[in-house]
């Protein structure tokens, strides 16, 4: 064989190589996406409850005929796109690397039930379909979550799959809004009051000094009702209600049934939109920065094209709920504090 069909043989081989590299390479780097996957084949479409546990508490989450439902909150609604990002995250989650971790370092990582996150997806039947324990955030440059403050954010998170497995896994994603208490997973989607009519308060413990405000115009302007032709209403008092409107903030749903046992609702307060909505509160019971409430809503007057809201905003009265009691100071007022005396000019 002379020099030139060995070159030519050379390049030919050289050609057929190049070739070969590039019709494998993607298949190969996909095949490695495929391997790094940890839950390739998790059944998201069959998953019926959800439990995580850990040291700030614990939440049952089942599905419904339509949504999802918080089961150690008497099946308050949950927030669904949590659920989902929960879901969709693990289906996706990849792994990073698996570090060489002793048992001495899993409380460290907090890959243990004492110090984790214990999460556990169930199928029908009760079936368990995969469980995991969630451990410390990984940050871009240390696994210490004090380093935040310095402007570092979390890049991942540690997983161990039981407490038995010796193998601890740091993924591409860091869970952070996952946690265990229950209150983080209610939908804190609330009853959505339209443009405010009127609004009535009524004080069980002072009949007399109830009050009502209620628009005269189109702007929406409100007035202090029944006023003497010497008086004016002391509206800055109570210019704290816009933040009650137009959908008071939920802090929890309240199922302890022993303490609801004892809850006096000392204020009532109606509240009317313009497109014919009722909303009646009953507030009562106060706990540390939180009050206790309740609400019914209504139709003023019938309406056929709104039953559908109706019916969304009826059933929030089913539960009482935790409200930061900020938002309902200013209906505590009573009506003699409302009034200002107005002296006539002399001539």
């Amino acid at each position: 064989m002379s020099k030139k069909q060995a070159l030519i043989q050379l390049a030919i081989a050289f050609v057929v190589a190049i070739l070969f590299t590039i019709s494998v390479l993607p298949k190969r780097i996909h095949d490695k996406d495929e391997e790094l996957v940890l839950f390739p084949n998790l059944p998201v479409n069959d998953i019926q409850k959800i439990t995580i546990k850990g040291s700030d508490g614990f939440t049952e989450i089942v599905s419904g005929n339509q949504e999802w439902l918080v089961a150690n909150r008497d099946n308050y609604p949950a927030d669904f796109n949590k659920v989902r990002q929960l879901l969709t995250g693990l289906n996706e989650v990849k792994v990073i690397r698996e570090p060489q971790v002793g048992s001495s370092q899993m409380n460290r990582l907090k890959v243990t039930k004492e110090k984790g996150l214990e999460i556990t997806l169930y199928g029908k039947d009760d079936k368990v379909v995969q469980s995991l324990i969630l451990g410390k955030r990984h940050f871009s440059d240390s696994a210490d979550e004090s380093v935040v403050s310095n402007g570092q954010v979390p890049s991942g998170r540690y997983i161990r799959l039981n407490e038995q497995s010796p193998k601890v896994m740091l993924l591409d994603q860091h869970f952070s809004n996952i946690y265990a208490d229950a209150k983080n997973w209610i939908d804190k989607s609330f009853v959505q009051m339209g443009i405010i009519k009127s609004i009535e308060v009524r004080h069980r413990e002072f009949p007399k000094e109830g009050w009502k405000l209620s628009s005269e115009d189109k702007k929406g302007n409100m007035k202090l009702q029944g006023l003497a032709e010497n008086q004016k209403g002391d509206l800055g008092k109570i210019k704290a209600l816009v933040n009650f409107f137009p959908s008071p903030k939920l802090i929890d749903v309240v199922t302890d049934k022993e303490m609801l046992k004892h809850i006096q609702f000392n204020t009532a307060v109606t509240i009317e939109d313009e497109e014919g909505f009722r909303y009646q509160y009953a507030f009562g019971t106060e706990i540390d920065d939180t009050t206790i409430i309740k609400v019914k809503t209504t139709f003023a007057k019938p309406n056929k094209e709104l039953l559908d809201k109706l019916k969304k905003e009826h059933r929030y009265s089913k539960w009482f709920y935790q409200i930061p009691t900020s938002l309902i100071s200013a209906f505590k007022f009573k009506r003699s504090e409302l009034i200002k005396t107005v002296e006539k000019s002399k001539e």
